[in-house]
């Protein structure tokens, strides 16, 4: 981050070169996931407020558990970018979702998509569930 800062000869360089990094153990941290960095890290940025005393993110301890959040919060994420008035590619995503979802007339493919929302679907009631601390099935 220094380098960059000095780079593009950010005025705060000096400061933010003079500043002590600190690591946090977080209880929710993961060892063998190399693909959610990005999840993490924007859960964190969302949540961290610049205190020394722990914060809290919400992810769970448990890796089924914390799958699904995980899931789940990359979904908000790609929506959010689809969605975004900035994408310029909105209207062309748009349109053509449109018209897959109005010709879909494959069989296997109704069958997969019916298949993912259902997935889809019981994420968010575990997630519901969970948060409220309503034990269930397989899960608490």
């Amino acid at each position: 981050m220094v380098g960059y800062l000095k780079d593009v000869k950010h005025p705060s360089v000096a400061r933010m070169a003079a500043i002590m990094l600190m690591n946090k153990n977080l209880e929710w941290a993961t060892s063998d996931n190399f693909n959610d960095c990005g999840v993490f890290a924007m859960s964190h940025m969302e949540m961290y407020k610049g205190s020394d005393v722990e914060f809290e993110c919400g992810f769970s301890t448990r890796k089924d558990i914390q799958d699904m959040q995980l899931l789940n919060i990359r979904t908000k994420i790609t929506t959010k970018q689809i969605l975004s008035e900035a994408n310029v590619y909105k209207a062309t995503v748009m349109y053509l979702a449109r018209k897959a979802t109005r010709s879909l007339r494959d069989e296997r493919m109704r069958k997969m998509l019916e298949k993912e929302g259902a997935k889809q679907e019981k994420c968010w009631n575990t997630l519901s569930k969970w948060k409220m601390g309503i034990k269930f099935e397989g899960i608490g």
